[in-house]
């Protein structure tokens, strides 16, 4: 363990095998992984726990206390997976307890320079955010979705699995899986077929996520329409039934208040449990209670 002598170890810290501590680093009664690297000026609060092989850079800022007026100092959490990267004067808060206390970040997620993500948010594996994505309070971002650079997320929206949210992109309903939205505010703008390319998807599966897309959104009809009129087909792929599965909870949203802490099939990222969270969603472009942006 390579442990600088400028840098501040709480004596309750716990470093697993091989981590390398640099100077002016700080880090406070957290428990870091082995192999894990926290570079000079890099700051772990008490309360986080990080997985195998993370680093953290310069400047980076994980497990401060969630930026929400409820919050009252209790002992709320940050969890990260493995081979996770925190790029520098990037920033994690804390879980808050009203909603569930945890903060979730999954294994080989890479958040760039000047990110934020907010308390009670759940990444599952291998997100991406790019420099200066803001994530308020209660996101959740299913496994591969990547974010472009100073996009941004209101709370309690979720971002679907392998979806691509594109640069300057001000998000302010649920990011339907496997799609691509942009705009101000943002829209759906086609198939992720990029993404799902390099994920290695079949032609067969392209092609049925091609023709469900076109059923949804290119037949002029209003979702809840053409999510009505369309059936899950036996035997369909595990990703046409989380497509379907994942826009109907959207449909839902104003009578769930604790959908962010409710999604399922987040890869590498269980949902934290807690009380029910007062002030959800009502619905794309109208008031949401609870925490404000951050």
């Amino acid at each position: 363990m390579d442990r600088h002598p400028l840098a501040v170890i709480a004596a309750e810290a716990s470093l697993g095998e091989g981590v390398s501590v640099g100077p002016f680093a700080v880090l406070e009664g957290a428990r870091v992984g082995s192999g894990s690297v926290l570079h000079a000026h890099s700051v772990v609060h008490q309360g986080v726990t990080l997985g195998a092989r993370c680093e953290v850079h310069p400047f980076a800022v994980l497990g401060g206390a969630p930026q929400d007026r409820s919050y009252a100092n209790e002992r709320t959490t940050l969890v990260g997976g493995d081979d996770a990267h925190f790029r520098e004067h990037s920033t994690v808060h804390r879980g808050t307890a009203r909603g569930g206390g945890v903060t979730r970040v999954g294994s080989g997620v890479l958040v760039m320079c000047g990110a934020h993500i907010a308390h009670d948010c759940a990444l599952g594996d291998a997100v991406v955010l790019s420099n200066g994505v803001q994530l308020a309070g209660h996101v959740v971002c299913e496994a591969h979705a990547v974010l472009g650079g100073l996009a941004a997320v209101a709370q309690y929206l979720r971002v679907g699995e392998g979806a691509f949210v594109a640069a300057g992109a001000r998000v302010e309903s649920d990011v339907p899986p496997y799609h691509v939205v942009q705009g101000d505010r943002a829209r759906v703008r086609g198939l992720n077929t990029v993404g799902l390319l390099r994920r290695g998807a079949s032609e067969a599966l392209l092609r049925e996520l091609t023709e469900l897309h076109r059923r949804l959104y290119r037949r002029g009809l209003p979702l809840a329409v053409a999510l009505g009129e369309t059936t899950v087909p036996e035997g369909a792929p595990r990703e046409v039934r989380h497509l379907l599965a994942f826009l109907r909870a959207t449909l839902e949203a104003p009578r769930r208040r604790t959908r962010a802490l409710e999604v399922p099939t987040l890869e590498g990222v269980a949902p934290a449990a807690g009380p029910a969270v007062e002030g959800g969603p009502r619905g794309p472009g109208g008031s949401r209670g609870g925490d404000e942006p951050t």
